[in-house]
């Protein structure tokens, strides 16, 4: 995917650093433009919750998992909706406490939550991944 990205930057550049030369190929406008169309493509189709690296998207699953739906508390936020929070800037505190403050969680800080999450893990009551990716949709 990345490589896709490199390489319609790369053919972009040299289409835009030399229109005479590259005119003089046949079709390869065409073909800058399909590799851009393709990076474009690839990148668009990975989620927020997918570009995390694994240790934060253990995080950002705990968070998810720890989440309670009670009355109050309608609706969960998706894997995917925690993980942009985290790309946009905020730190794991700051997206915790603010669950917190909305009722979604009821642990006393993101290392319980992680915790709790590598317990249930390690007994079998945590969602498997394949599981929580169905719910998330």
């Amino acid at each position: 995917m990345k490589r896709l990205s490199v390489v319609g930057l790369v053919a972009g550049m040299l289409l835009a650093s030399n229109p005479p030369a590259l005119a003089a190929q046949p079709g390869a406008g065409v073909a800058v433009f399909i590799l851009a169309a393709l990076a474009t493509t690839q990148q668009a189709s990975v989620t927020a919750f997918e570009a995390l690296s694994p240790a934060h998207q253990k995080i950002a699953r705990a968070l998810y998992e720890a989440q309670k739906a009670t009355a109050a508390t309608r609706s969960r936020l998706t894997l995917d909706q925690i993980a942009a929070r985290r790309q946009s800037g905020q730190g794991w505190g700051e997206i915790f406490y603010t669950m917190r403050s909305h009722g979604l969680v009821r642990e006393k800080s993101v290392s319980q939550v992680v915790s709790s999450y590598e317990r249930d893990a390690k007994s079998g009551h945590a969602a498997s991944p394949h599981q929580a990716a169905l719910t998330n949709r």
